[in-house]
């Protein structure tokens, strides 16, 4: 198509005005760069795709599915689908859908609705003409087909009388309501027609005949049913392979009402009340609203993510959907059609063809089957269906017998999911104990070793790591070790050592001891990844490295390892899922490890994909998180991030005695110069008193400092501008004393390196955060007897903060400048930090090498009892969730709240719309739970809201908060994502549709003193301190998978706790 546009660009698109040059010019461009066959650019591409094709089609895809509980669950990598929660959230939306046409209809739906006879209905499956449907046919009169029933049964909402002047409120509720219900009717399409489809062909679905195509929704035999064209190559053949699915009646009533009622209802008050009123081009689709374009597959994942995530706790879109629906389908008895085997006939003309035992359907493609009728008729399958006796009036090439056989699929299916609707079935839901064996038996504790079998096994693994004379490490290490042993389901353990203290060898030994299974680790940085995956070799460890671009397809993927190192940015990668399940399935995955797992929250502003890590949860394994660094402030984020909320934190204190911390400060000269000068004296100082294996590293900011450095040193630079062969080069070289003594580097070296030799550390300006600073000092002095001189190099200018940095990294940056600037002693500001210990000095800690502020001052060390911190394990659950989440695992859990959470969002602004968010929430706070909303009668006008903060405007309030780019929609401030799509599907013109609804509510805190209190109590920040208040609101978060701030997440909770136990009205 670009090499059309391109060759006729200047060309009139009428064919009789091409002249001769044009069409000369285009051969011969083909002919150079178009042509099979040839050494040109576009041949080679389409050998490719061809070639890319044939595999496919003769070689299978990875694994994904399994069944689990006695065919109770199908599992989609690592995710459980329940069968029967899947069949009750279909026939809740089936509740729901039902419950939205009443209101449509005024009330009336549940008296007309029984009473449609279904086959009295008259359709024809030829075309009839543009815009011609059952609705229509003259016949069919006796449905009142048009606007007339929809108007009188809603005249009192829509109409008033006295001024014969339409009710612009009422008629806006009425076609939100109809969107509502139109999301509902889509999802129940896809869901319940049978065996599903891709997405387009639901989303394409057109009512009635346009100029060129044939309509897909038809009245066959007191049934709907949709037909819809399923060959991808329809465009390239010039014919298509057609499928017909049926609607249960219920549904189906629902979709006749739609277009005979609704739909020209909407087309008529939209027109009257000037509403933007549907595109030209779009009339005939089902599934648009207003004059938005016809809704696609993107949509249709959005709003069955939406409407079931809640009830079948798992997020399921349109191609996961798919998945799991064909693996259900073959299960379902019947479904299945046999064919008879026949063998072809003598015919010279025509060729054996396999049937689809599917669908009854002839596929074009060499074989042997065919059906024994046509056999006998001396003609083959194909000639039949495409020469003899092809019927007048089918659809594109269906015949009654496939029509048959379809319907067939699509009534199993209906039945199978009616099994969801608790009154047909007669079935209770489960009571909390009443498990499957299956589940009983996963339940049940398994037999552990004892205290002193699990002691003797740690020993000999340590001891086939490191040596028999190896024991462990004063500190918390064999503590931690004793507890990962003991873990059992999904409990987890928080591990923090300080650097040096043998974190790795938590994970080796289980993967060397003797009867275990597979232990995965999750590293967040390739660099260590390799490292690591290095180190265990060397130390005979079984270990494989997973890597997506190299264990994409089933034939690659690593063998079952005791141990499979994984980067944390794959997490979420189906081929890696589907690995870990089958893992699972045949009982060796044991447990999985996150190392660094501090960077979940402190590195996650800008690697979205480590918010992903919670994920791992799905396994119900026993989850073990390290790290060297998590501040006691932090915890509480930390455990709500990794699902982690019951862990038993195992906390040793992260001070370095080894490690002098010193800070320079500089004269400010022009683009920090002043500082790169001295930091090349120092390295000039400090290599001058190295001796052999000894080396530094200097940290930078940024790669163009990085790189500016390096070259002035005479050294390598080490950053992430370089590819992952380069980095690995550069670092190897330095690390084994082949090349210079020091290195310059951003911050991807300083998380997990093991290089022994480290003597000095020095930072060209600030840190970013004294976490960060912790792990990059951590690197040096990690063998015994080595020390380390810390030095930071600054001129005192504070740097930059960009607008809507979060609350962690706001938190860690002051904490940084307060080490840097402070007068006391360094250590009291790391002690304070990171373990809690507050007013510690380098003269209480035994051994500690006095920082550059009390080497004047510093006194004899004494033994004095360190100070013990708190067990940090934050808030405790009751016991009723406690026992909840055991039974349905914290990932399904988490899934289940957070699919309550965004529909109690949607709900609650389809419901403030038009009225005043703000008075909206006291009329919640003032109405008994159950009982209808009231309708505010104030506050009517567009953008009109109440004074959140007494004395102050709504719109002097908003200048004063500076939002970060994306992060929110400049106008209604909800997330950017959420905005555009919303707008998009509403079809309402350029505007957003929920203005002045997120930002009023957030807020409240200000003005009110009991949501004051609330606020501190609940996210530790108070609003009285407008300038910290300010920053945090617009401080950036991950919001329900899609970029969000603070703003909403403080607007998420005000509404569900004043409006989540509430009736819509």
């Amino acid at each position: 198509l670009f090499f059309l546009e391109a060759e006729f660009e200047d060309v009139s698109p009428e064919e009789h005005r091409i002249d001769v040059e044009a069409l000369d010019r285009f051969k011969q461009e083909h002919a150079t760069w178009m042509c099979v066959g040839t050494h040109t650019v576009m041949s080679k591409i389409i050998n490719w795709l061809a070639y890319g094709k044939g595999h496919r089609n003769k070689t299978a895809g990875p694994p994904t599915v399994r069944w689990a509980d006695e065919h109770e669950a199908l599992v989609h990598n690592g995710e459980r689908l329940v069968v029967r929660d899947f069949q009750r959230a279909a026939c809740k939306v089936v509740v729901q859908a039902d419950r939205l046409l009443n209101q449509l209809l005024g009330g009336t739906w549940d008296r007309i609705g029984p009473g449609i006879d279904m086959k009295r209905i008259v359709d024809s499956t030829s075309r009839l003409g543009a815009g011609e449907s059952f609705a229509t046919n003259e016949k069919n009169a006796w449905l009142d087909v048009g606007p007339g029933k929809v108007l009188r049964s809603m005249e009192a909402s829509i109409f008033d009388k006295k001024t014969n002047q339409w009710k612009q409120a009422g008629v806006k509720r009425w076609t939100q309501r109809l969107r509502v219900f139109r999301e509902a009717l889509m999802l129940l399409s896809h869901i319940w027609e049978g065996q599903p489809g891709r997405g387009p062909e639901t989303a394409t679905l057109r009512h009635c005949d346009t100029w060129q195509v044939l309509r897909n929704v038809f009245l066959h035999d007191g049934q709907v049913m949709l037909v819809t064209d399923r060959d991808k190559m329809k465009a390239i053949r010039g014919t298509g392979r057609v499928v017909a699915r049926f609607l249960p009646d219920r549904i189906g009533r629902m979709m006749v009402a739609y277009i005979a009622w609704l739909l020209p209802a909407e087309r008529t008050l939209r027109r009257r009340c000037k509403l933007a009123e549907p595109r030209e081009d779009c009339l005939e689709f089902l599934w648009r609203n207003g004059n938005s374009k016809c809704w696609g597959t993107e949509r249709l994942s959005s709003i069955m993510t939406r409407m079931l995530q809640a009830e079948i706790k798992m997020r399921l879109g349109v191609s996961r959907y798919r998945v799991m629906a064909i693996e259900i389908g073959r299960r379902i008895r019947g479904l299945v059609i046999r064919q008879i085997d026949g063998m072809a006939g003598d015919d010279e003309d025509e060729e054996g063809i396999e049937m689809d035992q599917m669908t009854g359907e002839a596929l074009d493609v060499r074989g042997s089957w065919n059906i024994v009728w046509d056999l006998q008729s001396t003609h083959s399958t194909k000639m039949a269906r495409l020469h003899y006796a092809v019927h007048v009036g089918m659809p594109n090439g269906l015949t009654p017998e496939m029509m048959e056989n379809y319907r067939g699929i699509s009534r199993l299916w209906h039945q199978f999911l009616m099994e969801g609707d608790e009154f047909r079935a007669g079935w209770k839901r489960k009571a909390p104990g009443d498990e499957s064996m299956t589940a009983r038996k996963k339940n049940k504790k398994e037999d552990q070793p004892s205290k002193e079998e699990n002691e003797r096994h740690m020993m000999d693994g340590l001891r086939m790591l490191m040596g028999p004379a190896s024991t462990w490490r004063p500190g918390k290490q064999r503590e931690c070790m004793e507890k990962i042993l003991a873990l059992q389901g999904e409990e987890s353990a928080i591990c923090v050592l300080p650097t040096g203290a043998g974190k790795s060898l938590l994970f080796m030994v289980p993967a060397i001891m003797r009867g275990g299974g597979t232990n995965v680790v999750v590293v967040p940085f390739a660099a260590l990844m390799t490292e690591m995956v290095d180190k265990a070799r060397r130390m005979g460890v079984d270990v494989v490295e997973f890597r997506p671009s190299v264990n994409s397809e089933r034939e690659s993927l690593p063998r079952a390892a005791r141990m499979v190192v994984v980067g944390a940015d794959t997490v979420s990668v189906p081929s890696l899922l589907g690995y870990l399940d089958g893992l699972d399935e045949a009982g060796l995955l044991q447990r999985i490890f996150i190392d660094e797992a501090h960077t979940a929250i402190t590195d996650a502003s800008y690697r979205v994909k480590l918010t992903q890590l919670k994920g791992l949860a799905r396994y119900q394994k026993p989850m073990v998180l390290l790290t060297a660094t998590l501040p006691v402030t932090f915890e509480r984020w930390f455990r709500e991030e990794l699902l982690a909320a019951s862990a038993e934190t195992i906390r040793e204190r992260t001070t370095k005695a080894n490690c002098r911390y010193e800070v320079e400060q500089v004269k400010a000269g022009r683009r920090g110069v002043s500082v790169d000068i001295r930091v090349v004296e120092l390295v000039r100082q400090l290599d001058s008193t190295m001796v052999s294996g000894q080396k530094g590293v200097v940290y930078c900011r940024t790669k163009t400092q990085c790189e500016a450095l390096a070259k002035e040193i005479g050294c390598s630079a080490h950053h992430s501008g370089m590819d992952k062969a380069a980095q690995d080069e550069t670092r190897e070289l330095w690390a084994s004393g082949g090349g210079h003594r020091w290195i310059v580097a951003t911050t991807g070296l300083g998380t997990g390196i093991d290089i022994g030799g480290i003597v000095a550390v020095l930072h060209a300006g600030f840190p970013y955060g004294l976490v960060d600073f912790v792990q990059q000092t951590g690197r040096g002095a990690r063998r015994d007897g080595e020390e380390v001189r810390s030095v930071i190099v600054h001129d005192g200018s504070t740097p930059y903060e960009r607008v809507g940095t979060d609350k962690i990294e706001r938190i860690n940056r002051h904490q940084m400048e307060m080490f840097i600037k402070s007068p006391g002693c360094h250590r009291e500001v790391l002690s304070s930090f990171m373990d809690g210990v507050v007013g510690e000095t380098c003269a209480d800690i035994a051994g500690a090498i006095p920082c550059g502020r009390c080497l004047p001052t510093i006194e004899e060390e004494s033994d004095g009892d360190e100070a013990s911190s708190g067990d940090g394990n934050g808030e405790e659950e009751g016991p009723a969730e406690t026992r909840k989440e055991a039974r349905e695992g914290v990932w399904r859990m988490f899934n289940k709240v957070e699919g309550e959470k965004v529909n109690t969002l949607v709900r609650w602004l389809d419901e403030v719309q038009d009225m005043c968010a703000v008075c909206h929430i006291w009329n919640c706070k003032g109405t008994t739970i159950g009982e209808a909303i009231p309708s505010p009668d104030r506050h009517r006008r567009p953008g009109e809201v109440c004074e959140p903060v007494r004395g102050q405007s709504y719109d002097s309030i908003r200048q004063k908060i500076r939002f970060a780019d994306n992060s929110c929609c400049f106008r209604c401030k909800l997330p950017s994502d959420w905005c555009d799509e919303m707008r998009e599907s509403a079809g309402e013109g350029k505007d957003c549709m929920y203005t002045d609804k997120v930002l009023p509510v957030a807020l409240m805190a200000m003005g009110h003193d009991a949501m004051k209190r609330w606020v501190v109590n609940k996210f530790e920040i108070d609003p009285d301190d407008t300038k910290e208040w300010f920053k945090w609101l617009a401080g950036r978060v991950q919001f329900h998978g899609t970029k969000g701030t603070n703003m909403h997440v403080l607007w998420e909770a005000i509404v569900h706790k004043t409006y989540g136990k509430h009736k819509p009205r």
